[in-house]
Parts: structure tokens; C-alpha cells; sequence
């Protein structure tokens, strides 16, 4: 997979897109708009990262565009241009490939300190602009090598080989980083708010980015009855602290703090 799946340019709001309308179209008349934050390139100072893992071509693309259907002001809030989002895979395996049918053998900690060499080299360019969200984000995968690598071997027993997605041979991807700047928090003190202006609700409501996903990948790379895949997500917050998807509810997702057993939930 491309390791820009995808970028945002800065979008206009409603109001701006109806006034560019009015003036092609000669119309002249009074409007007022509900207010938008008046945000800056500096508000966008929180740093969050998302692990999905086992995944199809058709999951990864998927996200990608949940991700940029959940990208405004009031949902994920994402500096929307080359340094605010990164999106990209952990090299995914073709189902016409040798190493495909030879899984069980896979050094995933090899496979990982190669990776680890290529992502520089694809992404932390001048040119790109996203140096420094870059560099944060290898940070936090190195910090935690040990749990990404014993996921992708858990869930690529567990949940893959003995499924139709690898018996149809599609191409499986072990996991998908999705990396963002944000001028939202997650607050750890903040278990049961209805603050819009904070990620806690945002990602465990009913309506909120992570339970969205739960939806729009359900028939498309569901693993097993028992298992949402949604589920198989880690989150690290804007401080690197790890969140971990406990359960997917019927109005909500259960957020763990896995330091301190704390949890988020918005079950409405």
C-alpha cells in the first residue's frame, strides 16, 4: 500500500462553499453561518496514533476514508494537510506470494526492524512536511516493538489463516498506523463527559470515529462471529499512554487505560 494513502488539503466550511456559489451566480443576499473554531497550525498540538491490525486491502481503504469522513472540527478535529496525517501499512503480504503460505514461519521482529528502516526513507522528507509528526510516530512504534509484534502474530493465527480471507488469498495486511495532529485531547480524569471539545466522545460514542469504523468494515474483513475487529485496535494518546479497545458495545466502545485500568465509555 502507498505510505500517503491519503492527504488532506484545507476545505472550505458550508458557509465559505454557498457564498462561492452566490458570487458565480450573482446572488446577493444576508446569511449567517454557525460559528467554526478559529484554529491555527499551533493549536494542533496533540499527537494521536492508531494501530489497527489484520486487515484486507478492502479494511485498509476503509478506515482511510473514515478517517477523513470524521475529520472536522467537531469529530477528530485533523491538521488537514501533509504534516497533520499520516496513514500507511505494515508491509502487507500478497496472497500470490511465496511468504503468504509460509506465515507461521514469519520473524515479525525482523520484519519489523526492516520496516523500521524503509519508513524514513518513504515519508520523513522536507518535501513531505511531515518530519516531525514522522519522527513521533517511529518513536512510539519502536517504544513498543514487543506488543505490536506479539498482536500481529496472535491475531494473524487466530483470526487469519483459518478464515476466507486466506483462503481466498487476499493480500493480508498486519496492521495499518493511523497517525494524526489534532487540537483535541484525550483525557484520562474525563470518563463519562459529553465535551465535544475533547476526544474523549469523539472516539466511544455511538456515533464516534471508532464505533463508525465498526460499521463500515463489518462486512468486509469480519474474521469470525465472535470477534469485531474494531477491537483489534490499539491507541496511543496525545502523552504516548495506550489505550486498548475493550469491547465494542450496541451504543458505544469501551476505551481501557492500560496503565491504570481506567476506562472511557459513552454507552447512549
Amino acid at each position: 500500500m502507498s505510505i500517503f494513502k491519503k492527504l488532506f488539503g484545507k476545505k472550505k466550511n458550508q458557509g465559505e462553499q454557498l457564498l462561492d456559489v452566490m458570487e458565480e451566480n450573482d446572488v446577493e443576499m444576508e446569511v449567517s453561518f454557525g460559528s467554526e473554531p478559529d484554529l491555527k497550525d499551533e493549536d494542533y498540538k496533540y499527537t494521536h496514533c492508531f494501530f489497527f491490525y489484520c486487515l484486507n486491502e478492502e479494511g485498509f481503504n476503509t478506515i482511510a476514508k473514515e478517517v477523513q469522513d470524521h475529520d472536522e472540527a467537531h469529530l477528530l478535529s485533523l491538521l488537514r494537510n501533509q504534516s497533520g496525517v499520516l496513514m500507511f501499512d505494515f508491509p502487507g503480504i500478497s496472497g500470490d506470494s511465496k511468504e503468504y503460505s509460509e506465515m507461521d514461519d514469519i520473524n515479525w521482529e525482523q520484519k519489523f526492524d526492516d520496516w523500521m528502516e524503509q519508513i524514513p526513507a518513504q515519508f520523513l522528507k522536507e518535501e513531505h512536511g511531515n518530519i516531525e509528526l514522522g519522527e513521533e510516530v517511529i518513536a512510539l512504534l519502536r517504544e513498543n516493538k514487543e506488543r505490536i509484534c506479539g498482536n500481529i502474530v496472535d491475531y494473524t493465527m487466530e483470526y487469519w489463516k483459518e478464515n476466507d480471507h486466506s483462503k481466498n488469498k487476499e493480500t493480508y495486511i498486519p496492521a495499518m498506523v493511523v497517525s494524526f495532529k489534532s487540537s483535541k485531547k484525550m483525557d484520562l480524569e474525563d470518563e463519562m463527559s459529553e465535551n465535544q471539545d475533547g476526544m474523549n466522545l469523539v472516539l466511544t460514542s455511538g456515533s464516534g470515529f471508532l464505533k463508525t469504523c465498526s460499521y463500515a468494515i463489518e462486512d468486509k474483513v469480519r474474521l469470525d462471529q465472535e470477534k469485531d475487529l474494531v477491537s483489534l485496535t490499539d491507541y496511543w494518546d496525545q502523552n504516548g499512554d495506550m489505550w486498548i479497545v475493550e469491547d465494542i458495545r450496541p451504543k458505544s466502545v469501551l476505551l481501557l487505560h492500560w496503565d491504570t485500568d481506567t476506562y472511557c465509555n459513552h454507552d447512549s
